[in-house]
């Protein structure tokens, strides 16, 4: 635990930097460089890089000199060992948050360029530097670990800077605080950096909440583990590939094709998670016994975990669909919008979750937050209708009323399932095949199109 803590300290501290990073620069930058050139978007680059090393290095310094000030924000009531320990992690960890903001601004620049083959091979080879650690080295303090995991992140910060000079990229080691464009930056960046802090808040608030519960953090965290995962990998996936691509249409002036491609999109997402959401709801029960249910995780924490990945389901769409849709007013350059609706939806659910822990206890923390999302969620679709518009080819009632049938099938017939079948991992692996048989054969009625461009793109990979 005292290295998890000391190694979060400067993502959490200095996260607000590098939260939705592709958002900030990606549609300025690709603006810049066609209205101007390459050379001026670089320009701008540089300034914002510039001025956030300075920053993030400041921090980090303050990290390695007086780490037990952090720590003790972070992990009141520790012991005085507890705390040489964790000053010692701390110390080590202290340039993460620098090299994390190189990592996920250089990444965003190669993105642009569409080189996005170190994002790939940094995601799974940094990780196996951390477990080849672990496997050649008994290190009981972990100090090896420590070691292992500051040399990963100095890799995710050095090799992308190094493709981005391969793309062309040249830097200019200077700070123009005057430049028109290096101020219209922080205009739009300061409302990601808000939405970063308020989640924050969020989750502060949540656990603060869920600690008058005995286990009730652990809870909370083990029901969301595959809720947050699976989101992030999902955003950061379509962010690569939908924020240039609009960027170039809104550069373009082309409302019409900008329309259809976000109504598409978040078709696309229905689409995928849809079934997702269907199998977390009716299997939470069985999944958190297959993944979780070992060692100390018993019957009665199966049960209340279960329970809260059930009110966290709908997350597996609301979630990746809030973000997407915050980035289509990030390419427009309207940061301010998903600020406001971030802000909403971060008060509605403090106020939820005050109120029905009262009422229903722990469960009442994690339906609050799904239903403040959906409230936000409905929301930004009237913002989008008003301010974007939707394609009914893309998006209509007949569609939508598609996926509510299908739905239902799938639900009712595993329920039928779970009634006949008793080995939870057969559960499992039924309900996923029968909700794939579902949904499949729903899609080639509902959404036959769909189901053509992705056939002849996955035999168009196979091929290759």
């Amino acid at each position: 635990m005292l290295f998890f803590l000391a190694m979060s300290v400067p993502t959490i501290i200095l996260g607000i930097f590098t939260a939705s990073t592709d958002s900030a620069i990606i549609p300025q930058y690709n603006r810049v460089r066609l209205a101007n050139s390459r050379k001026e978007a670089d320009k701008l680059f540089s300034y914002v890089i510039n001025t956030l090393l300075a920053i993030c290095s400041v921090v980090s310094i303050t990290f390695f000199l007086f780490p037990r000030i952090y720590i003790k924000v972070f992990a009141m009531g520790f012991s005085s060992q507890s705390l040489d320990y964790c000053e010692r992690y701390l110390r080590i960890f202290a340039p993460v948050g620098v090299l994390h903001m190189l990592y996920s601004f250089y990444c965003a620049y190669c993105t642009i360029y569409k080189k996005n083959s170190m994002r790939v091979i940094l995601s799974f080879s940094t990780n196996l530097i951390v477990v080849c650690a672990l496997i050649i080295w008994h290190d009981t303090e972990l100090m090896i670990l420590s070691i292992a995991f500051l040399i990963s992140e100095l890799l995710c910060a050095v090799l992308p800077i190094l493709q981005a000079g391969q793309t062309g990229y040249r830097h200019t080691w200077e700070i123009k605080n005057r430049d028109f464009e290096f101020c219209k930056f922080w205009k739009l960046f300061l409302p990601i950096m808000g939405g970063a802090f308020l989640n924050d808040i969020q989750q502060y608030v949540d656990k603060n909440l869920a600690s008058n519960i005995t286990g009730g953090i652990s809870i909370l965290t083990y029901a969301s583990k595959l809720i947050t995962v699976f989101d992030s990998i999902l955003v950061v996936g379509i962010g690569v590939v939908l924020l240039p691509a609009l960027s170039e249409v809104k550069n373009r002036n082309d409302s019409a094709e900008f329309k259809k491609i976000t109504t598409k999109v978040t078709r696309m997402l229905l689409l995928f998670l849809l079934p997702c959401c269907v199998l977390l709801f009716t299997l939470s029960e069985e999944i958190i016994s297959v993944v979780f249910g070992r060692g100390e995780f018993k019957r009665e924490s199966i049960n209340i975990v279960s329970l809260i990945l059930k009110t966290y389901a709908p997350l597996i769409i609301f979630l990746p669909m809030q973000a997407v849709f915050a980035r289509f007013f990030y390419v427009l350059e309207k940061n301010n919008i998903p600020f406001k609706l971030n802000l909403m939806s971060v008060s509605i659910n403090v106020l939820l979750s005050i109120l029905l822990l009262k009422f229903i206890g722990l469960p009442g923390i994690s339906f609050a937050t799904t239903l403040a999302t959906l409230i936000t969620i409905i929301v930004y679709i009237g913002v989008i209708y008003k301010k974007i518009g939707w394609n009914k080819e893309e998006i209509n009632v007949r569609i939508l009323l598609g996926f509510l049938i299908l739905m239902s099938i799938t639900i009712g017939n595993i329920l039928v399932l779970k009634y006949f079948v008793k080995a939870k991992v057969l559960k499992i692996i039924l309900g996923t095949f029968i909700t794939f048989i579902i949904f499949l054969s729903g899609y080639m009625v509902i959404a036959k199109n769909d189901m053509k461009r992705i056939y002849q793109f996955v035999k168009s990979y196979i091929r290759k």
